[in-house]
Order: structure tokens, then C-alpha cells, then sequence
């Protein structure tokens, strides 16, 4: 039974930029053939009604309606994307990080978002990881560096002094965010240069590169992957993401596969059938023989020492 849903979000005002939400009201106005102006400013107003969830009650009542019991809670740091259009600052997100693990402790780990170009970023991640709330630090890659740069160092070194968790986006991303970016080659340096971190590499590579993200990790002993928008193939082909998941506990084991939906909720509801993706990686286990609760154990393992 999986108890523990390792990629969970809730959007504080501004950790989203506008630009963000523009660019994609934007691709959806042309595809639709809509009106670019009206369209997209109606769109953005509903963006941002949708995710309208900033203590993170909304995307909690929705994951224990599912059946979970605790969750990471994802930052995000999309302020330099094609520039620097910060609005949530990163002090600030550490505040809300600080709040909200506070306010739903037991329930929510947190892992900071932050972008290594950000001035002072191994100091940023040093304090974030002192405060006992924050599991870990998100890094973002598609948002314009590659994880293999050593720009990246301070903040690697602040989570292995802590002995916290390094995540990271892999896989798929679209305009304005950078896809190279999302490759897994990348990560053979990082873990060379940093032996003992324990990274987690969010979405295993979803839907370009799954093959790389477990050959990534299973020669590495602290990697983890998380298996979040591998749901979103469900529909259309179930048979390969049930491929997938058993390839993965056979090269990895079921500990080192983290079970996350990526949904967040607003006003409308949560943004993915969360208990239906749980059911399909329960069912895949049990016809697979494979036992969750090392799962679980796994995610005693990596929550429980950060």
C-alpha cells in the first residue's frame, strides 16, 4: 500500500510568474485558433485561480482523500527563466517553506526550490536546510543551467553537509523552459563529484529518456527516482508504463522508487486523479510480486536522515 506521495505542490503568490503563465495562455490561444489578447487574459485569470492553493489545505485534503498520509511538498524557483522575473523571492519562499511545514507538520516534508545562479545560492541552501523544516532543495535544470555545472556546487555541498536531498526535474518540459536541460546524461558527473548525495530524480526521465534515468541510478547507490507524470501515458499506454515500473523494481528495487503524482489543487479540484495512479502502481506491484512497503521503508530511509 503506498502511503507516502514524494511530489506534491502548493503555489504561494508569485512562485509562479506571470511571464509563465502568459507563455502558455499564449501557445494554447494559437492552438485553439482563439483570440490572442482576450483569450490569454482570461486564461492567465483561471491559471491562477486553479492553483490558488498558498497553505497548501487544499492539495492535503486531496492527497488523504486518496489515501496518502504524507507528502513532499515541491518549491519551485522560475523567477530567471528567460530572464528575471522573480516575484517570489527566494528568502520569501524560504518563509513560506518555514509556515507551511509548520502548519501541516507531520504530514509535509518540504523541499526549497532554488536556482543556482541565484547570488549566494549555497548560502540560501545552508540556511534553508539549518531550520529542521526542509527536507531538501529542488533544482529546476529546464529553467537554463545544467545540473553538471559547477555553479551548481554550493548548493550540493550545503545538502551533503546536511545530509539532505538533492531533487530534480527530468524529462519533459516546453517553451520557455529549455528540454536539453531535462536529459539525464547530466547526472553521471553530479554523482562522480558528489558520491554520498542522495539525489532523486523527479519524473525518471518522463516520457524521452525513462531507460537513462534507471541506468542513471542503478550504478549509483544513493539515487532514488520518482515516477510523477508517467500517469499522464496511462490513457494511451498503459502496457508501457506498467513496462516501465516493473523494469524499474527489478534494476533498483521497489526503495528506490518513489511513487509522486505532481498534482497540486485550487479552486477547481486537484490537477490529477491522484487515488487512480495510486491504484495502477498497487495493482502493477501486486501482479509484479513486488512488496510497496520496501517503498515505504525506502522513503523512511531518505526522509527520516534529511
Amino acid at each position: 500500500m503506498i502511503r507516502t506521495d514524494f511530489h506534491a505542490h502548493a503555489f504561494p503568490p508569485g512562485m509562479v510568474p506571470e511571464r509563465i503563465h502568459r507563455a502558455r495562455a499564449l501557445s494554447r490561444a494559437i492552438h485553439f485558433g482563439r483570440d490572442r489578447g482576450t483569450y490569454v487574459d482570461e486564461l492567465v485569470a483561471r491559471m491562477k485561480e486553479n492553483i490558488d492553493d498558498p497553505q497548501a489545505d487544499r492539495i492535503r485534503k486531496d492527497l488523504e482523500a486518496a489515501g496518502i498520509e504524507r507528502a513532499a511538498l515541491i518549491g519551485i524557483d522560475w523567477g530567471l527563466v528567460g530572464g528575471n522575473d522573480t516575484e517570489l523571492a527566494p528568502e520569501a519562499q524560504q518563509e513560506w517553506a518555514r509556515e507551511v511545514a509548520a502548519r501541516h507538520a507531520g504530514f509535509f516534508r518540504v523541499l526549497y526550490g532554488l536556482d543556482p545562479r541565484r547570488p549566494n545560492a549555497g548560502t540560501l541552501a545552508g540556511n534553508a536546510l539549518a531550520g529542521g523544516h526542509v527536507a531538501g532543495i529542488k533544482l529546476y535544470p529546464p529553467a537554463g543551467f545544467s545540473p553538471a555545472d559547477p555553479i551548481c556546487d554550493p548548493i550540493y555541498q550545503a545538502v551533503v553537509d546536511a545530509g539532505a536531498i538533492a531533487m530534480f526535474h527530468t524529462g519533459r518540459q516546453t517553451y520557455p523552459f529549455d528540454i536539453a536541460y531535462g536529459r539525464l546524461e547530466f547526472y553521471g558527473a553530479v554523482q562522480r563529484r558528489f558520491p554520498s548525495m542522495k539525489l532523486v530524480l523527479g519524473h525518471a526521465g518522463r516520457p524521452f529518456w525513462g531507460g537513462e534515468a534507471l541506468e542513471i541510478a542503478s550504478g549509483h547507490p544513493t539515487t532514488w527516482i520518482e515516477i510523477s507524470n508517467w500517469n499522464h501515458n496511462v490513457a494511451t499506454d498503459l502496457p508501457r508504463v506498467q513496462r516501465f515500473l516493473r523494469l524499474a523494481w527489478r534494476l533498483l528495487g521497489p526503495a528506490r522508487v518513489l511513487f509522486g503524482s505532481d498534482a497540486f489543487s485550487g479552486r477547481r479540484g486537484p490537477s490529477d486523479d491522484i487515488t487512480h495512479w495510486k491504484e495502477i502502481v498497487e495493482s502493477t506491484a501486486a501482479d509484479a510480486g513486488v512488496e510497496l512497503a520496501a517503498t515505504e521503508r525506502g522513503v523512511d530511509e531518505l526522509l527520516e536522515q534529511s
